[in-house]
């Protein structure tokens, strides 16, 4: 049976070492990455929807607005800081097009009067207007004419308002559904971070139709994730009417992982990509089941985006806390142990020792007494054996 005084050593030695353990876990879970919010905007729109853009069946709240129109930019802008949002993607479609033409006023905007709000290019796959950049008799893509001016135009122009990531200007490539500017890759530009962004395997920030099993929502390359409240076009037709809840799931499953400490980035599709329709800015929605309310989306992008700004991820990941405080525990009460067990054997040895020692001083003085009491005649008698016999 173990020792009391033992096992309250053994006990004080895990408590104790787990704690040394812990606490240097606990610092490094304790610097929070509160994730960025981005959202995928496209400045595309003009003149008469009905005319221009019939394969859009709802309506902004702002009506059936022109792109270039300041006061919308405003308005989107405003709304954005509503909603927290710190970056903004641009549908950029090549040099001189409306997009282009209309990026570079909404940038400028941002730049003189929205601080807190960052953006960065995404290149779409144009097929013309830019015949130097890609040429479509032969599909030879001229990449660094692309390069050389979005770094001009935006990157270094807005240098303050432009997204960085790993300490680059961002940049993204769309990657589908034709991929004339991405089927064989993209080369890298060093002065820019870029990223593949569509739904194929190989590409490094998703974006997909929602699905109800949520395997199209991975944590991606720096740790993107993407939500969708829905899908209804080119064939697809997912949570038309909200019913499913789709968005919902998206985004608990976004502010879970951000607990875990896997998410640093969340990339809304989209605020107006009517043709699609996944947008999320305030619309007179024809098929939703909350008619009623235009702004029912955006409310609700509001509040998960404000409840994944205040997670609190200082014990993630806990299961490798546990496992490095219960392994460090266990080693160093083993040591312990060890060394205790090594010195209770030492001294028990020194010990046994004192213990033969003391027994042959006994001995000795014993056999001194009995000396000393035999007669002269046994001892005459023992030296004359010695030198005649033995």
């Amino acid at each position: 049976m173990m020792d009391k005084s033992i096992a309250f050593m053994l006990v004080l030695v895990f408590l104790s070492t787990s704690c040394i353990f812990t606490l240097p876990l606990t610092k490094a879970n304790s610097e929070i990455v509160i994730p960025k919010i981005g959202l995928y905007y496209y400045p595309w729109y003009v003149g008469d929807w009905s005319v221009n853009h019939k394969n859009c069946p709802d309506t902004p709240v702002l009506g059936q607005y022109n792109s270039s129109d300041l006061h919308v930019m405003d308005q989107h802008l405003n709304w954005f800081e509503q909603l927290g949002i710190d970056f903004i993607i641009f549908s950029w479609w090549g040099k001189g097009s409306p997009a282009d033409a209309n990026t570079k006023i909404m940038a400028n905007e941002i730049s003189r009067n929205y601080s807190n709000i960052q953006f960065f290019i995404m290149v779409e796959p144009f097929t013309t207007g830019w015949d130097e950049a890609y040429n479509p008799l032969n599909g030879i893509c001229n990449y660094t004419l692309i390069y050389n001016y979005i770094y001009d135009t935006y990157a270094d122009h807005y240098n303050s308002s432009y997204f960085y990531l790993d300490g680059k200007p961002a940049i993204g490539f769309y990657d589908g559904p034709t991929r004339n500017l991405t089927i064989n890759g993209v080369p890298d530009d060093n002065r820019f971070t870029s990223r593949l962004i569509g739904p194929f395997p190989n590409d490094n920030w998703e974006y997909q139709v929602p699905d109800p099993s949520l395997s199209t929502q991975p944590v991606c390359m720096d740790n993107e994730i993407s939500v969708c409240p829905r899908y209804d076009a080119h064939g697809w037709h997912e949570d038309v009417n909200y019913t499913q809840e789709l968005y919902d799931q998206q985004w608990h499953k976004a502010i879970s992982d951000a607990n875990q400490g896997k998410v640093n980035i969340v990339t809304i599709i989209s605020w107006n990509e009517y043709a699609e329709r996944t947008q999320i800015e305030p619309t007179n929605d024809t098929t939703s089941a909350f008619k009623s309310d235009p702004f029912h989306l955006f409310n609700k992008t509001k509040q998960y985006i404000e409840t994944i700004k205040t997670i609190n991820n200082t014990v993630a990941p806990t299961s490798l806390t546990t496992i490095y405080t219960i392994a460090g525990g266990v080693v160093l009460t083993v040591i312990v142990l060890t060394a205790f067990v090594f010195r209770k054997k030492t001294r028990q040895k020194n010990q046994n020792w004192k213990e033969k020692e003391g027994f042959a001083g006994e001995i000795s003085n014993l056999s001194e007494s009995l000396n000393s009491r035999l007669p002269l005649s046994y001892w005459v008698y023992q030296d004359y054996l010695k030198a005649n016999y033995l």
